[in-house]
C-alpha cells in the first residue's frame, strides 16, 4: 500500500458514495406572507404575533421550520449548483463492562453520503441498526446480533462504512477515533427520533458538475443567505485522508532520498578502498590501453548487487507487512481498503531508480578516483 493507492482508493470511495462537498444551514428570515401563514396553520392569537418574539412563538405552539428550511436550501442549491439532504444526527454515550461507548447515530441518506455496505442491509424499524464493521468485529457483533444502548434493544441488521466519517470523529468530547468503543450507526427517521443523546441537524450538499471555482467557493462564503457553510477541507472528517495522504508522500519521499544517500556514500567508500588497494593492476591495466571508463566498470558490481538485494528484500518485507498496515489503515481511516494484487509498475520502480541512481554515482565516482590517483 502506497500514498497513491490510498488517494486512489479514497477518490473512487468518495465518488462512488456521493460523499458530501458542503455542509450548511441556510439563514432562515422569514417573510411576512410565511409568517401569516404559520399563524394560520396553527392559529396563533393576532395580538401574540404583534407582541411577542417569534422565536418564543416557535417554541410554545411547536412550529415545524422544516419546510421553509428546504425552501432556503433549495433556492441556495439552484443558485450555486448542487443537490441537497437534511441530515439528522444523534450523538450518545453509554457504559458497558465499565467501558464507555460512543455511538453516532445517522438518519440514512438516499443521495449523498451514501453508506457502504459490508454485510447485510440497512435498517428498516425504528429497532433495528448498521454499525461500522471494526466496532462490531471488536465487540463480537454480526448481522442478527442485540446491542443494547441506553436501555434500548437493538437489533444489528448490517454492518457498514460511513463516507461522512473517512476520519471518525464520533465524539467531539472524545474526538480520538478508537474503532473498539465508537462506532457510526446509521438508523431509520423513527429510530433518529426516539434514539437517545443529542441531536443535531444540518443540510449537506453535492455539487452537480463538479467542484466550483475559488471565486464561487468564496462567493458562498460571503453569501449571508448561509446561516454556517463548511466547503472542503474545512470538512475535517472527510478531508483529513487527503491530509494525511500529502504527510505521507512527503514523509516516504524524504526517508527514502535519505536511504539511498547513505547507501550512496557506503558504496562509494568501498569502492575507493579497493581502488586505493588495487593501485598496481589498475596502472597495469591503464598501460595495456584500459580506458578509465572501462576499468570503473568492474566496480559496478558493488552498486548492482547491493541494489536488488536491497530491493528484493524491501518488496519481500512489504508484502509480508501489507495485511497488517491494512489493518492500520482501516482502523485509523473508516475507508473500505481492499487487499491489492502486487503492482508490477511499483516493482518494476522500486528496483530500478535504486539501481539506476547507485550504478551512476559509484560509475562517476570510480571514474574521478581513477584519474585522480593513478
Amino acid at each position: 500500500m502506497n500514498s497513491d493507492s490510498i488517494r486512489n482508493t479514497s477518490e473512487s470511495y468518495r465518488e462512488n458514495q456521493q460523499v458530501a462537498d458542503l455542509i450548511f444551514y441556510p439563514n432562515l428570515i422569514l417573510t411576512e406572507d410565511e409568517i401569516k401563514e404559520i399563524a394560520t396553520q396553527y392559529q396563533i392569537n393576532p395580538i401574540e404575533l404583534t407582541s411577542m418574539p417569534f422565536s418564543e412563538l416557535i417554541l410554545k405552539y411547536n412550529i415545524d421550520l422544516k419546510p421553509y428550511s428546504e425552501k432556503r436550501a433549495a433556492e441556495l442549491g439552484k443558485e450555486y449548483g448542487f443537490n441537497f439532504e437534511l441530515r439528522k444526527e444523534v450523538e450518545t454515550a453509554f457504559k458497558k463492562e465499565g467501558e464507555t461507548f460512543n455511538i453516532k447515530g445517522i438518519e440514512i441518506n438516499k443521495n449523498i453520503n451514501i453508506p457502504y455496505l459490508m454485510d447485510g442491509r440497512l435498517p428498516e424499524t425504528g429497532t433495528e441498526i448498521t454499525l461500522t464493521d471494526l466496532f462490531a468485529e471488536a465487540n463480537n457483533l454480526t448481522v442478527g446480533s442485540k446491542i443494547e444502548i441506553n436501555g434500548v434493544n437493538y437489533t444489528v441488521v448490517g454492518l457498514a462504512y460511513a463516507p461522512n466519517y473517512i476520519y471518525p470523529i464520533i465524539s467531539m468530547k472524545s474526538p480520538l477515533y478508537d474503532y473498539k468503543t465508537k462506532s457510526a450507526a446509521y438508523l431509520t427517521e423513527e429510530g433518529i427520533n426516539t434514539f437517545k443523546g443529542d441531536k443535531v441537524s444540518f443540510f449537506i450538499g453535492h455539487f452537480i458538475d463538479g467542484i466550483p471555482s475559488t471565486d464561487v467557493l468564496k462567493e458562498m462564503k460571503n453569501d449571508e443567505a448561509f446561516k454556517f457553510i463548511a466547503l472542503g477541507s474545512e470538512i475535517i472528517t472527510i478531508s483529513s485522508v487527503d491530509l494525511e495522504i500529502k504527510a505521507d508522500k512527503v514523509i516516504s519521499n524524504v526517508f527514502v532520498t535519505f536511504l539511498l544517500l547513505i547507501t550512496a556514500i557506503i558504496i562509494v567508500l568501498i569502492v575507493r578502498k579497493r581502488i586505493n588497494g588495487e593501485r598496481k593492476q589498475i596502472g597495469v591495466l591503464k598501460a595495456l590501453g584500459y580506458s578509465p571508463f572501462k576499468i570503473a566498470n568492474s566496480y559496478l558490481v558493488y552498486p548492482i548487487i547491493i541494489s536488488i538485494t536491497g530491493s528484493v528484500i524491501g518488496i519481500i518485507f512489504g508484502y509480508l507487512l501489507y495485511p497488517y498496515l491494512l489493518n492500520f489503515y482501516r482502523g485509523y481511516f473508516n475507508i473500505p481498503f481492499v487487499k491489492e494484487p502486487l503492482n508490477i509498475y511499483y516493482v518494476i520502480m522500486v528496483v530500478s531508480i535504486p539501481l539506476i541512481a547507485l550504478v551512476l554515482l559509484t560509475y562517476l565516482s570510480c571514474i574521478q578516483l581513477i584519474n585522480k590517483n593513478l
